[in-house]
């Protein structure tokens, strides 16, 4: 335990860190399953419908997660899909969506800013999946009723971003290089709730990913927190092939040359090739 904890992979310090994780998929679950076994939209079947679908992607998410446990205990391999290139548009959407309702049950508004398309980044969906989810976790826990929260993305010259910024009562200049520390809270939020962890995690991750994730904020003013990953360029599509050229219809003059040819080359009625009429046949006597 002693090397262990040397190491940083202290036993107890990762089951805090895991429990944490799956508190935001859970509190998902739930909230999303009382609204649908209270009926409390009525009779509105998509609604119900839509957050059945983000109930059974939360469950998805907690299957990941125990999956990682799994692999960190050695018990089995990573998922193959790590390996792969995946969609950072379809994360987005699907941590936003994780979180809108608990953020509407508190009175705040949360939005996205999405583009139409993003290039596909390499591997680890489930890293992204739970920086995010810890980033608008952490703003809708420090945010009041009444105040907004934005998650917006955009990708360019090598780099895609991903900003979560509130209008919550900010963090004080003194504090943010604190904020990313395990078991640190700012002082008098500890009524808030967290464990002073979702941002430690959420930035051990980033680096990972080989990215970072910094704060700009004053106190009273809100706080926005930006994740900065490498972004390879756009795949360019490639383009059908053209269609082969239409020939030109042919003009009034064609077509009459076209028809004195035919005549010409046509047999004469009841002639031979050259028009000429046949000898006519001897009667039989």
């Amino acid at each position: 335990r002693e090397r262990q904890i040397a190491q940083g992979q202290d036993p107890e310090e990762r089951l805090r860190a895991v429990a944490h994780e799956l508190r935001t998929p859970l509190n998902a679950i739930l909230g999303f399953s009382e609204i649908i076994r209270d009926w409390q939209f009525g009779d509105m079947k998509d609604r119900y419908k839509e957050y059945g679908g983000l109930i059974h992607d939360s469950g998805h998410h907690l299957l990941d997660l125990v999956n990682s446990l799994l692999h960190l205990a050695g018990a089995e391999s990573a998922d193959d899909d790590e390996a792969e290139t995946f969609d950072p548009l379809e994360v987005a959407k699907f941590v936003h969506g994780l979180l809108v309702g608990q953020a509407s049950r508190k009175g705040i508004t949360l939005t996205s800013d999405l583009p139409e398309v993003l290039p596909r980044l390499p591997g680890a969906r489930r890293a992204l999946r739970q920086i995010l989810l810890n980033l608008l976790a952490n703003a809708v826990r420090h945010c009041n009723s009444d105040d907004e929260i934005q998650l917006k993305v955009t990708a360019g010259d090598g780099a895609m971003t991903f900003a979560v910024k509130d209008s919550g009562p900010g963090i004080a200049k003194k504090e943010q290089a604190r904020i990313f520390q395990r078991n640190y809270q700012v002082p008098g939020r500890a009524a808030l709730g967290g464990k002073g962890l979702g941002l430690a995690i959420a930035q051990e991750l980033a680096e990972g990913l080989g990215g970072r994730i910094t704060v700009d904020s004053r106190l009273g003013q809100g706080a926005t927190f930006i994740l900065t990953l490498p972004c390879p360029p756009m795949a360019e599509e490639t383009p059908p092939p053209s269609p082969a050229p239409t020939p030109a219809p042919a003009s009034e003059a064609d077509n009459v040359h076209r028809l004195k040819q035919r005549r010409k080359s046509a047999p004469g009625k009841g002639g031979d090739k050259n028009g000429k009429s046949p000898p006519s046949a001897k009667k039989r006597t």
